[in-house]
C-alpha cells in the first residue's frame, strides 16, 4: 500500500489501458517532493463500492488490485513529465540568478580611481568649469 509523508514516499501515478469493467493500470512509483523517481510496480485496478467522504477534504475508495507487467509506455510518460517540471524549474530558477547577478552589476560601487575625482573641476566646451 503506498504511503507518502511530506511528499516522500511511495504513490500511484497513472491511469492507462482503461477496460469496460472500470478497471485501469496505474503504477507504483518512489516519489520525492511530489515526483515520480522510481517505478516500483503496476496494477490493473477496478474500484470497489463506493468510494466515501465528501471528495474535497477527505475522500476514500476501496480498489481491487492485481499486479501485471511493468506498463512501459504510462513509465515513459511519467518520465517525460517528470523532466519537463524539472527543466522548467531549473529554468526559472536560471533566469531568477541571472536577474539577481545583473541588478547587483548595476548597484556595485564605481571604483575607487573614479570616486577619486568625483570632486575635481570639469571644463565646459565654453571654458567655463564647474564642480
Amino acid at each position: 500500500m503506498p504511503f507518502t509523508y511530506k511528499g516522500i514516499g511511495t504513490t500511484y501515478y497513472g491511469k492507462r489501458d482503461v477496460a469496460e469493467d472500470g478497471s485501469y493500470i496505474t503504477t507504483e512509483w518512489v516519489v520525492f517532493v511530489y515526483l515520480p523517481i522510481l517505478p516500483l510496480r503496476s496494477y490493473r485496478v477496478r474500484p470497489a463500492g463506493s468510494g466515501t467522504g465528501a471528495g474535497i477534504f477527505y475522500r476514500s475508495q476501496q480498489y481491487m488490485v492485481k499486479k501485471v507487467d511493468y506498463c512501459w509506455p504510462q513509465i515513459r510518460n511519467a518520465y517525460l513529465v517528470t523532466g519537463a517540471i524539472a527543466a522548467t524549474a531549473l529554468g526559472a530558477y536560471a533566469i531568477a540568478e541571472h536577474a539577481e547577478a545583473e541588478q547587483s552589476s548595476r548597484n556595485e560601487l564605481p571604483p575607487a580611481a573614479l570616486t577619486a575625482n568625483a570632486h575635481a573641476r570639469f571644463e565646459q566646451p565654453d571654458g567655463s568649469t564647474f564642480l
